[in-house]
Order: C-alpha cells, then structure tokens, then sequence
C-alpha cells in the first residue's frame, strides 16, 4: 500500500518517459518492490526540484533509480534540488551539465552505488547557496548535498568537463 501521490507497489519496472522534458516538483514518486526499478527518463532536459523518489522498502532499497536525458543538441541538463532520491543503485546520466544541490541521496547495501555522469557537461555538486555558500557533502554549513551508502556503498562521479565538489 502507498500513500504517496503516484505509487508503483507491483512487480514490473516503472517508468516517466517524455520525448520534451520532465519536471517532477513538490511530488513523491515510489516504487515499493523488493527488487523494483524507477526509470525517469527524457530527451531534453530533467527538473526534480522538492521531490522525493523512492525504490524499494527502507530494509533492501529496491534496485534502481535512473534519472537520465539523451538530446545532444542542445546538450540536455539534470537538475536535482531540495530532493530526496533512494534506492540501491542509483544513477543519474545527463549529456550536459548534471547539477545536484541542496539533497540527499540514500543508497542500501548490499553492493550498493550512486553514479553520476556528464557525457558532454559538467557535473556540480556544490551547487547550493550561491555567493560562496554551496558545498558538496554538507560539512561546511552551505546548502549542501548529503551521500549517504551502507557499508558496500560506493560514489562515481564522471564528467567530461570539471566536477565541482566546493
């Protein structure tokens, strides 16, 4: 059962696909199976912005979130702020810049992973305040990111131009 404004509680992989762009804002997203997939895709640009998307119970984390956009030209951009994403594989791929601000990402073992990836961008993750006030992982009081893996977890972070962990 889910109380949330668009759940998934059965077996198959759930999926947002737009051939434009998506905006998922100040809205949940669940996919409650075991072993379930969440599969957030675009050919332009990605927004999460306020949200939460969760796959899988809190104990085994689901298996995967994917947040991605394909178009080359022009170069489409992931954008996720003030959100909360879980799984135990979590990937967001964008062709253009990937910036994260101002979230948490929650990964469960075992094996568990988050990667993020610019094919042609570049990647930000100390986006937050502005002015001097971002940082990456929430040490420095700013309007930082939090990465949080089980024991097994592990964090890749690809870009094609600079990454950005201030």
């Amino acid at each position: 059962t889910c109380a949330l404004p668009i759940c998934a509680p059965g077996n198959a992989k759930s999926s947002i696909e737009a051939t434009g762009t998506v905006t998922v804002r100040s809205t949940s997203l669940e996919s409650s199976n075991n072993n379930g997939r969440f599969d957030v895709l675009a050919v332009g640009d990605v927004l999460i912005e306020d949200s939460n998307l969760t796959v899988g119970p809190p104990a085994s984390g689901g298996d995967l979130l994917l947040i991605e956009c394909t178009a080359t030209s022009p170069k489409c951009t992931v954008t996720v702020s003030g959100s909360e994403l879980k799984s135990r594989h979590l990937t967001v791929n964008g062709v253009g810049d990937v910036t994260v601000s101002r979230s948490k990402l929650v990964t469960s073992s075992p094996i568990d992973f988050i990667r993020i990836t610019s094919t042609m961008g570049d990647v930000d993750l100390g986006a937050g305040g502005g002015g001097g006030q971002s940082d990456c992982c929430g040490m420095g009081g700013g309007g930082g990111n939090d990465f949080v893996s089980g024991n097994e977890g592990n964090l890749y972070v690809l870009a094609f131009g600079r990454i950005d962990l201030s």
